[in-house]
């Protein structure tokens, strides 16, 4: 398949955890138009977060099809696929490291994505609060961000998947821990 896309879609898509178990989702058919926001909204349990995973290509369904523009694509597992995906889970996953690092996920920027970075801090409101950590952009993060709140995390979060100027971007209850004046942010 080829990146950039122009639509992405699911057809008759169905999943089930294994072949013993029952779907969980059945014939969902969504159709994704390049530069558009969507928002999937469902009651707790109703397979949101299972459908985002299949959007992000962590599952496979179990039916029906994923197409990007008029190609049916297996995008699990695909390198290409990941590299152009902004993913922000529910839960954030941190390293032991600086926030730089664990925004950036490299040790070496170059001069222009030092730039974009500051940028991102900027649009993901990190700078709101890098000012109260003596050490800013170089502060260490602690095992799984235990030196941050959940607001903070979202927002590391959020900072990492923008940083990497994705084509396609997925956003799983991306603000659920953030205050009303950063969310509107």
């Amino acid at each position: 398949f080829k990146l950039p896309f122009d639509v992405f879609s699911l057809q008759n898509v169905a999943f089930r955890y294994n072949s013993k178990s029952p779907d969980v989702l059945l014939k969902i058919n969504l159709t994704l138009h390049k530069g558009k926001k969507y928002a999937l909204v469902g009651t707790t349990g109703a397979g949101k977060t299972t459908l985002i995973d299949i959007l992000a290509g962590l599952s496979e369904p179990s039916n029906g099809f994923i197409k990007i523009d008029d190609d049916n694509v297996n995008i699990l597992g695909s390198k290409m696929w990941y590299a152009s995906l902004g993913y922000l889970p529910q839960q954030i996953g941190l390293i032991d490291d600086t926030m730089k690092r664990n925004i950036v996920l490299k040790s070496k920027l170059s001069s222009e994505e030092e730039e974009w970075l500051n940028k991102v801090l900027s649009i993901s409101c990190v700078d709101d609060f890098l000012e109260h950590h003596n050490d800013g952009i170089d502060t260490i993060v602690g095992e799984k961000g235990i030196k941050f709140s959940g607001g903070q995390l979202q927002r590391i979060g959020l900072a990492r998947a923008i940083f990497k100027k994705p084509s396609f971007m997925i956003l799983d209850e991306a603000t659920s821990a953030l205050d009303p004046s950063v969310e509107e942010k």
